[in-house]
């Protein structure tokens, strides 16, 4: 039996309404999303909730007209794991070195300095160490390992620090 207009839109109410409990609510900033992100705009999936792709669909403002989206004809079927699955989570990101060796013994911390410089081109470190691109985890991985062959058991520690989603891939 064919539903009429009225059933579709209290249905479409009652999608509107799960997707705006389920997402909507977290202080999402959509402006955040790279430009070529893909989008995942199925409503079925059962990881749908914790996607990154789909947290970044269901928050496209009316104002962007197009994104990059997957195939639907690509949707895994069932409970099967998609291979474009993105975890939601967010990520602590490190900003500015300048007070990275302030606990660090001055011999040490000249040499450490230097290897923490090198280990990055030279536009690179600029930005790094004027707070116009943050240190990733890995990146802060990388640094947290040079302290430890040095021998200094304290954790690096940066500017600031800042929380966003992890947009790689």
């Amino acid at each position: 039996m064919a539903k009429s207009k009225a059933e579709w839109k209290i249905m479409a109410i009652f999608v509107f309404l799960i997707i705006k409990e389920t997402f909507m609510d977290n202080g999402f900033d959509y402006g955040l999303v790279p430009p070529k992100y893909a989008h995942c705009f199925n409503e079925a999936c059962p990881y749908g909730k914790h996607c990154l792709r789909r947290l970044a669909a269901v928050h496209a403002p009316a104002g962007v007209e197009f994104v990059t989206c997957l195939n639907p004809a690509a949707y895994p079927m069932g409970d099967t794991r998609c291979r474009h699955f993105r975890p939601a989570d967010k990520i602590r990101l490190a900003w500015g070195v300048s007070r990275l060796c302030n606990e660090v013994p001055y011999g040490i911390a000249r040499g450490l300095m230097t290897r923490v410089r090198h280990s990055f081109s030279k536009p690179t470190y600029y930005r790094i160490l004027h707070q116009e691109r943050p240190l990733s985890v890995e990146e802060q991985e990388k640094i947290a390992a040079l302290f430890l062959r040095e021998g200094v058991e304290t954790a690096p520690l940066y500017d600031r620090y800042t929380e966003n989603y992890d947009w790689k891939a």
